[in-house]
């Protein structure tokens, strides 16, 4: 994996490869991973698809009950759900998502007709007539209410997308200097030279573990995240990748690093545990 592969990951927004369309033969409708894809171009944010919530099941059901959404969309506080994924539970999502300090996109296939332009005008008027997002909106009534003198230069304006691409190439060169550092310094010199077999296994999967979950967090769109794990490694990634408030991050390769840094945290703790005694 190069720098340039890993600065890519980082800064690139754009949605992922276009999936198998799910529509029936005959239908002139978009399928729902096409619709989903004009819906990460709309936020300027790329939703996590099928994504689970704690809260989000079946009335009476247990944990095995959960209810998948299509998309969600942290940054936007936005969640997508088309009538076809969700069937007879559709009042379950009208009721539990809004209470959830969330908006909800409501999406009906056989209105987005006509082709992709058609089906994105369409999907750009609803999203504006769900407002702008709870805390935005708070900010919004706030600032109306008092007098305001801040030019045009002062507010808050979105980073153009050449910015957000720079941002992702320094932070590849911070995660591939750090890896060389951590590999150098830890799994060759302070491990395999040392004869701390069991502590260089352990590094090494952290070096595993951090560059993962930096790219996985760069899919994601959040560069904060990019650089928590890039700095923090495995504890950070592991928190990052299964154990947020909204649930496990399943954007690819999320999963897998999070289950790598689980492991690396153990295999260090024992080998330091080992090593004492």
């Amino acid at each position: 994996m190069t720098t340039g592969e890993l600065g890519g990951a980082l800064g690139d927004d754009a949605p992922a490869p276009r999936q198998e369309s799910d529509r029936a033969p005959g239908d002139s409708g978009l399928g729902i991973p096409e619709i989903l894809d004009l819906t990460d171009l709309l936020l300027a944010e790329r939703g996590r698809r099928s994504h689970l919530f704690t809260w989000l099941k079946r009335p009476g059901g247990g944990p095995a009950d959960w209810l998948a959404v299509d998309a969600y969309y942290p940054g936007n506080k936005l969640v997508v759900v088309c009538r076809d994924t969700a069937g007879p539970n559709w009042a379950v999502f009208g009721e539990l998502i809004p209470a959830h300090g969330l908006r909800l996109l409501e999406v009906d296939r056989d209105q987005l007709v006509g082709g992709r332009e058609p089906a994105r005008q369409a999907l750009e008027q609803r999203i504006a007539q769900l407002g702008p997002p709870p805390d935005r909106a708070a900010a919004t009534s706030r600032t109306s209410q008092a007098p305001t003198t801040s030019s045009p230069s002062e507010r808050e304006v979105p980073r153009p997308a050449g910015e957000r691409q720079v941002a992702g190439v320094f932070a590849g060169l911070a995660l591939a200097a750090v890896l060389v550092a951590e590999v150098y310094a830890g799994v060759a010199r302070a491990g395999f030279d040392s004869g701390h077999v069991l502590l260089a296994f352990g590094l090494a999967l952290d070096v595993c573990s951090r560059g993962l979950g930096t790219i996985a967090a760069g899919r994601e769109g959040s560069s904060e995240w990019a650089w928590w794990c890039a700095l923090g490694g495995s504890p950070v990634v592991a928190w990052f990748a299964l154990f947020q408030q909204d649930g496990p991050v399943r954007t690819e390769p999320a999963p897998l690093a999070g289950l790598i840094g689980i492991l690396a945290l153990v295999v260090l703790a024992v080998a330091l545990a080992t090593a004492a005694l």
